[in-house]
């Protein structure tokens, strides 16, 4: 009996075993192998590519003659010029620019003094009433051109100018925001 049961389930395992192969292995495998074969065919065009570019000759050599001629007009034309100053250097000499006269106080006593006398005094009102009396002539104080120095010393003015953002800054906070000075620009 073994035999015979043998006999008919062999056949039986292997035509299913057979009908699986050829429905599930064998697609996946000519699957599998189709990838592999596109996979290889495009490493190999990479690197034959690649290989092709390792050993092309080096482009040709850039035209440096208009370089060259542009560099030779340049140095032409700054000869010229130092030879124009030249000719300017032998001429006679202009007559010296005279320097500005020193502005006078128009106030009649050392700012310096009276800043810092100001400076000195703790608390918001010395230092408000200092800007409030010299308000008007701040473009003295503070002079625009390269050529007039300013009356009162850069530390001064550093320090007058911390002073009032530190006691404007302790004012606004204590004050509304509709206050003059909160929207003072």
């Amino acid at each position: 009996m073994p035999r015979i049961v043998s006999n008919t389930v062999q056949p039986a395992l292997e035509r299913m075993l057979q009908d699986k192969l050829q429905q599930m292995v064998l697609p996946a495998l000519a699957n599998t192998s189709e990838r592999l074969a596109d996979q290889i065919s495009h490493d190999f065009k990479s690197e034959m590519v690649q290989i092709r570019k390792d050993f092309q000759p080096p482009a040709p050599a850039v035209d440096n003659s208009r370089i060259i001629q542009s560099l030779v007009e340049a140095v032409s034309g700054l000869h010229n010029k130092v030879e124009q100053l030249s000719l300017a250097k032998a001429a006679p000499p202009a007559p010296p620019v005279q320097a500005p006269a020193p502005v006078i106080n128009p106030l009649g006593f050392d700012l310096e003094d009276v800043f810092t006398q100001a400076l000195s005094i703790p608390g918001p009102g010395a230092i408000f009433q200092l800007v409030n009396d010299f308000w008007g002539i701040g473009a003295y104080l503070l002079p625009m051109t390269p050529d007039r120095k300013p009356p009162v010393s850069q530390a001064v003015i550093v320090t007058l100018l911390h002073r009032v953002s530190f006691h404007v800054y302790v004012l606004a906070r204590k004050l509304t925001f509709s206050s003059p000075l909160a929207l003072w620009n």
